[in-house]
C-alpha cells in the first residue's frame, strides 16, 4: 500500500520471486486500491437524486480550507505549495509542518465538516497512488484539492480540483475564492453523489484475492520485484536523499 519512495521505511523483505502482486496499482495481479467507485442501482439512484440533487453543500461550511499532513518530508514537497497557496486562501494547517495541532478525536477541528475544501495532496507522485486522503474528503462532503500527475488514477473527474490545472498557486487561490461565493458552481462538485457511491473498506482487495485463487489461470511470475517497481513514475529514496529532504525542509522553515 506504500508508494516506492517510502518502501525503505517499511523494512519490506525482498525474496527472489513473487508469483502474484497485490497493490493499489492497476497493473497488479490483484488490484487493491484504497477505495473503489460503485455505480448506484436504479433504486439507489432515485433515492440519491431526491436527497442530493438540490442540496446546498455550502451550509454550515464556515471555513475555507484545511490541510492535515503528518509527514512533511515527502517526494511531492507538499508543504511548499501549501505555504504558497496560503498567501491567497485561508488555510488551517495541521500536522508536522503546519502551525496547528490536530488532537486524536473524531470531533477534532481538523476533521470537521465545516471546511469547503480539503487539501488531499499525496506524498508521492506515483502510478495509481491515490490514498485515503482523497476518499476521506469525499466522505466528509468536502471538495478535495489534489496534486495528481497524469499517471495517477483519475476518479470522478467532477469531484475534485487538481493544482496542475492552474498555472500557479495564485491562480488556484483566485478560483477557490470565486467558488466561495458561487454556490451553484461549488455544488456541482457533488453531482457524482446521484450516480455513484464508494467502498471505504480497504479489505475489499482480499475478496478479489479469494476470487483469483478460485479462478484457474496461467501462473504469473515476477522474478525481480524491484524491477516491477522500477516501472513506476517515481522511485525509492536512498537514506541520503531522506536526510537531504529533512535538511531542505529545515532550511525552508528558516526562510533560507
Amino acid at each position: 500500500m506504500e508508494a516506492p519512495p517510502h518502501l525503505h521505511f517499511t523494512g519490506l523483505p525482498w525474496i527472489r520471486a513473487f508469483n502474484w502482486t497485490m497493490s493499489y496499482r492497476t497493473d497488479a495481479t490483484i488490484h487493491n486500491p484504497y477505495s473503489e467507485i460503485i455505480p448506484l442501482t436504479r433504486e439507489e439512484e432515485a433515492r440519491a437524486t431526491a436527497t442530493y440533487k438540490n442540496k446546498d453543500f455550502t451550509i454550515n461550511k464556515t471555513k475555507m480550507a484545511v490541510a492535515v499532513i503528518s509527514d512533511c518530508v515527502d517526494d511531492a514537497q507538499r508543504y511548499r505549495y501549501i505555504r504558497e497557496l496560503a498567501k491567497y486562501v485561508d488555510i488551517d494547517y495541521f500536522g508536522a509542518c503546519g502551525n496547528l495541532t490536530c488532537p486524536v478525536s473524531p470531533v477534532a477541528e481538523c476533521n470537521s465538516h465545516k471546511y469547503r475544501f480539503r487539501i488531499a495532496f499525496e506524498n508521492a507522485k506515483c502510478k495509481d497512488y491515490v490514498t485515503e486522503k482523497f476518499w476521506n474528503s469525499l466522505k466528509q462532503e468536502t471538495v478535495p484539492i489534489v496534486n495528481w500527475i497524469s499517471d495517477q488514477s483519475v476518479f470522478l473527474r467532477s469531484s475534485y480540483i487538481n493544482i496542475h490545472d492552474f498555472k500557479n498557486a495564485k491562480e488556484l487561490g483566485k478560483y477557490l475564492n470565486m467558488l466561495r461565493t458561487n454556490k451553484k458552481l461549488y455544488n456541482q462538485y457533488f453531482s457524482w453523489k446521484t450516480k455513484f457511491k464508494f467502498n471505504t473498506n480497504n479489505m475489499h482487495g482480499f475478496k478479489y484475492l479469494c476470487d483469483a485463487l478460485h479462478t484457474p489461470r496461467e501462473a504469473q511470475t515476477i522474478i525481480d520485484p524491484r524491477k516491477w517497481l522500477k516501472t513506476d513514475t517515481c522511485r525509492m529514496w536512498s537514506i541520503k536523499e531522506v536526510v537531504r529532504r529533512h535538511l531542505d525542509r529545515f532550511l525552508f522553515n528558516l526562510g533560507l
